[in-house]
C-alpha cells in the first residue's frame, strides 16, 4: 500500500492476530505433540547457537576506513544490495524504484526488507541502515531456528534428543563445505586459507564435475536471506500440515 508510518507497521501483527485466533479451532484435526516445561529449555539451546554462527560474522559487516565504508566482495550482492534497498523502500515510494537503473521499477522482491526501511525513515538515520538490516536478520534468525525445533518434535519425542538434532543441522549443514575438506585434504593442500577465500553456497555451480544448481546452506540462511526463511516457514508449514492431519482429503487443506 506504500504504508510508510512506523505506527501502522506496529499495528500490523495485530491486525493478522485477528485473523489467526480462528485457526486454532482447526487443532483437533491435527496430531499436535505435546509441549512441556522441557521444552523451554531444550528450544533455549537451539537459540543461543543463532548468536554463535551469527555474531562474528555480523560484527565484520563493512568497516570505516578514512577513504569510506568499506565492505569485503562477498557483502556487495547480499549486504550492500539489501542497504540500497533499504534506502529506497524509506522514500515510500510504491513500486519501489530500482537503486540501479534509472525509472525503473524495483523488480527483485524487497518485502524483507520493508520493516527496516520504515525503521529508517521513522529514525532519520540514527541507527543506521547497516545496524536495521543486521537487528532484523538476527531477530528473524531467531524465529527461523524456533521453527526449525518446533517442527523437528512432531517427529522426535525426547526435547533434548530434537535440540541436539537442530544444533547439529545448524552448525554442519554444508555438505559442499565437507566435500571441499575432503578435497584439500586429499590434495595436500592447507584446508582452512583455501577455504576462507571460498563461496562455499556456489560449490556446485562452478566446479565442472558437479553441474548443479547453487543451494544455500542454513548459514547463508540465517546471515542474508530472511526471504528465503520465510519460503521454508511457508513450505515445511504446508508439507507439516498434511503430514498430521487425521484426514487428509478435506478440501481445508488444500
Amino acid at each position: 500500500t506504500g504504508a510508510r508510518s512506523i505506527a501502522i507497521v506496529l499495528a500490523a501483527p495485530l491486525l493478522g492476530l485477528i485473523f489467526a485466533l480462528p485457526a486454532r479451532r482447526l487443532a483437533r484435526r491435527f496430531s499436535l505433540p505435546r509441549f512441556t516445561r522441557a521444552d523451554v529449555a531444550a528450544c533455549a539451546l537451539v537459540l543461543v547457537a543463532v548468536p554463535v554462527i551469527v555474531g562474528r560474522p555480523f560484527a565484520h559487516v563493512g568497516v570505516d576506513l578514512p577513504e569510506g565504508r568499506a565492505y569485503r566482495a562477498y557483502f556487495t550482492a547480499d549486504f550492500v544490495w539489501g542497504v540500497a534497498v533499504v534506502a529506497e523502500l524509506a522514500k515510500g515510494d510504491l513500486p519501489p524504484q530500482n537503486p540501479y537503473h534509472l525509472n525503473d521499477p524495483l523488480r527483485y522482491y524487497w518485502l524483507m526488507h520493508l520493516l527496516p526501511g520504515v525503521e529508517h525513515r521513522a529514525f532519520s538515520g540514527s541507527p543506521t541502515a547497516d545496524q536495521l538490516l543486521l537487528v532484523n536478520a538476527f531477530w528473524s534468525a531467531l524465529v527461523f531456528s524456533a521453527f526449525l525445533y518446533f517442527f523437528v518434535r512432531h517427529f522426535v519425542t525426547a526435547p533434548w534428543a530434537a535440540a541436539l538434532g537442530c544444533v547439529f543441522v545448524l552448525f554442519c549443514s554444508s555438505f559442499e563445505g565437507l566435500e571441499r575438506i575432503w578435497w584439500h585434504w586429499s590434495q595436500n593442500q592447507p584446508i582452512l586459507p583455501n577455504l576462507r577465500m571460498m563461496n562455499i553456497d556456489s560449490v556446485t555451480g562452478y566446479i565442472a564435475r558437479y553441474s548443479g544448481m547453487k543451494v544455500d546452506g542454513l548459514h547463508r540462511l540465517l546471515l542474508y536471506q530472511p526471504q528465503h526463511q520465510t519460503a521454508y516457514l511457508l513450505g515445511i508449514s504446508a508439507v507439516l500440515l498434511v503430514h498430521q492431519a487425521r484426514d487428509i482429503s478435506r478440501t481445508g487443506l488444500y
